[in-house]
């Protein structure tokens, strides 16, 4: 039966509040949350956290509900709090996903206070893995790393029910197809997400990858003296991303007499060099 002592997390909104009312005709709980905004929901969409105890915050004693994550405060480790058997209390290990991987002997609630002053708390296990969540919310995107060899393009590929991304490079090769060494790397989402707040990787716009793709196509293409050939032209009209790692090229047809100052040919320049 739920209790106006403890807590509820809503799934659907992703907020924390205190019960207020609870409707066990309608089935419906009434939570406020901590910027007393009043929320109706039915009970299915409502986790129940226990009340468990107290530990140390800036401000005095902070409430520690069921499923809460804390951390030592000499250590990284990360741990979430819950109930076990016979209202005893336990404490499971995280990994960088937010899964349990250690389990703690269970020991009486009242003995919390023996950690108080070397646990701290830092936030809710269902508000943490909504964010992480949140953040990867995507399935294909395009990153761009630069360093002093140059700048790397890559691929993000989210693999979901893993929690990893696969870095995919996109690299190119004289003017059309992408060729060169198949380079992919597969990291956590920790391991992600410190690549982008760092830096190493930021998010582009598909746009600024296919603009370098045509710049690169026309370096090469003017370093063998192809684009002025007068006979044969082929012309980079648009590119096409698809991202199972190809870059594909729609071409003009074979132009006999086209300008030399735009590369166009006669129908559609707009050059003095044919007297327009």
């Amino acid at each position: 039966m739920l209790s106006n002592k403890n807590i509820g997390y809503s799934k659907e909104l992703n907020i924390m509040g205190t019960f207020v009312k609870i409707d066990y005709k309608n089935k419906k709980v009434t939570l406020m949350d901590e910027c007393e905004d009043i929320h109706e929901l039915p009970f299915n969409d409502v986790i129940e956290l226990k009340h468990i105890g107290f530990l140390d915050g800036e401000r005095g004693e902070i409430d520690i509900y069921q499923n809460d994550v804390l951390k030592l405060k000499n250590g990284n480790d990360l741990y979430e709090i819950d109930f076990a058997e016979d209202e005893k209390i336990v404490l499971y290990q995280l990994d960088e996903k937010l899964k349990r991987t250690k389990r703690s002997k269970s020991i009486e609630k009242s003995k919390l206070d023996n950690y108080k002053g070397s646990l701290e708390l830092i936030d809710s296990i269902h508000l943490l893995r909504h964010e992480i969540k949140k953040s990867v919310d995507f399935n294909i995107k395009i990153f761009r790393s630069v360093t002093d060899n140059g700048v790397t393009y890559y691929y993000a590929g989210n693999n979901v029910e893993d929690e990893t991304v696969d870095l995919i490079k996109a690299i190119f090769l004289e003017n059309e197809l992408l060729q060169d060494s198949y380079e992919r790397t597969t990291l956590s989402y920790e391991e992600f997400f410190g690549k982008v707040e760092t830096g190493e990787i930021k998010e582009v716009d598909p746009m600024n990858l296919k603009n370098y793709v045509l710049g690169m196509t026309h370096d090469s293409a003017d370093n063998a003296n192809t684009v002025l050939s007068p006979k044969v032209t082929h012309k980079a009209d648009e590119v096409v991303m698809s991202f199972d790692g190809n870059i594909n090229f729609k071409t003009v047809d074979e132009i006999e007499d086209y300008c030399q100052e735009c590369h166009n040919n006669e129908e559609n320049c707009n050059c003095e060099l044919w007297g327009k």
